[in-house]
């Protein structure tokens, strides 16, 4: 091979090279960012977090010692890959962004369930699949594209009653379900690029949610 297709295998390889330290660089900036933000508000759902590094592109912070009434309760952040740039490109189009999940057990276990949800991507499937499995009625909840499937009227008007805590955050809310197995609790939030608003209100609506919870008996 030689000529311009050989200068454009060399321009190409260069490039991949290039991108691969970028998009590196960036990953540990990114990741350090939002573990900063994560500390920074994460005393809220109790003391004592542990960290572990799942990855370059994911860790998780374990709260030994969560705030009632929470038995259980872990933070994962996943972060989109940033190295290769093929890769970067697919998750751009799947739109796959920086994501924070929560994932919380309670004391005793809750008396509604349901799934609000965006039915892009894995965890979007999993709860669509699983509101399926349970035969719970599902509709199309607004019109950014969140669906909501509830298992019964108690869970349903539960849910109505809470919308007013999270209405604030559901543009980046990509999945929100409440269940009786574990995890009672699950949140997928989406990171916004500038971490602008503080985690501190995120985890006050996760602690009022677990509360309401705890509070609910069936009718």
């Amino acid at each position: 091979m030689g000529g311009i297709e050989g200068q454009l295998v060399i321009g190409l390889s260069v490039l991949v090279l290039v991108w691969y330290f970028l998009g590196q660089h960036a990953l540990r900036r990114r990741g350090l960012a939002v573990l900063q933000w994560v500390r920074a508000g994460v005393s809220i759902l109790g003391e004592n977090p542990k960290l572990r590094w799942l990855g370059s592109a994911a860790y998780q912070l374990t709260i030994e010692h969560p705030a009632p009434p929470f038995q259980a309760l872990s933070v994962m952040v996943v972060l989109e890959p940033r190295e290769i740039f093929f890769l970067w490109l697919v998750n751009r189009f799947r739109r796959r962004r920086d994501l924070m999940v929560v994932r919380g057990d309670l004391i005793t276990r809750p008396q509604v369930r349901f799934e609000l949800f965006r039915e892009e991507g894995r965890s979007g499937h999993e709860a669509k699949a699983m509101a399926n499995s349970e035969r719970w009625p599902m509709a199309t909840f607004d019109k950014s594209g969140l669906q909501l499937a509830t298992s019964s009227p108690l869970s349903q008007d539960w849910f109505h009653t809470a919308m007013r805590q999270v209405a604030d955050h559901l543009a980046a809310l990509s999945r929100l379900s409440i269940r009786d197995t574990s995890p009672h609790l699950l949140l997928n939030y989406t990171l916004r690029p500038a971490l602008a608003d503080p985690a501190g209100p995120v985890f006050h609506l996760l602690l009022d949610l677990a509360r309401a919870l705890l509070a609910t008996h069936p009718g």
